[in-house]
């Protein structure tokens, strides 16, 4: 699931060099196994990635957010249309739990088609 996590990533321009992107990809990874984390980014998830990561809640939130803008403009429109075209007006990026979720949405979707 992981290489799945980290081709996406890589689709949206999210450089592999940011810690944010590793923040992402556990992230996503929790979520696509325990999608109710979903429900509970600042209580659970963030602090499950900190924890993994040895660092805080905040630097997790503030690394995420970064590396998300930082691919948002780089990014295929055509990634964009297809996975955030409906709930991300033009020229905006998505908030990190929109991402998030999105992301693990649609990998947990791929693998249920999968099987």
């Amino acid at each position: 699931m992981t290489c799945k996590i980290s081709k996406l990533l890589k689709e949206f321009g999210i450089p592999a060099n940011v810690l944010g992107y590793h923040y992402l990809r556990h992230a996503i990874s929790v979520v696509v196994n325990e999608p109710d984390v979903m429900h509970r980014i600042t209580k659970v998830l963030y602090p499950r990635v900190a924890e993994a990561f040895n660092t805080n809640c905040s630097r997790v939130e503030r690394a995420c957010r970064h590396a998300i803008e930082l691919g948002w403009d780089k990014a295929n429109s055509e990634h964009i249309d297809k996975y955030f075209g409906w709930s991300v007006k033009a020229g905006n990026r998505p908030t990190n739990s929109e991402f998030i979720a999105t992301l693990a949405d649609s990998l947990i979707i791929s693998s249920n088609d999968e099987g």
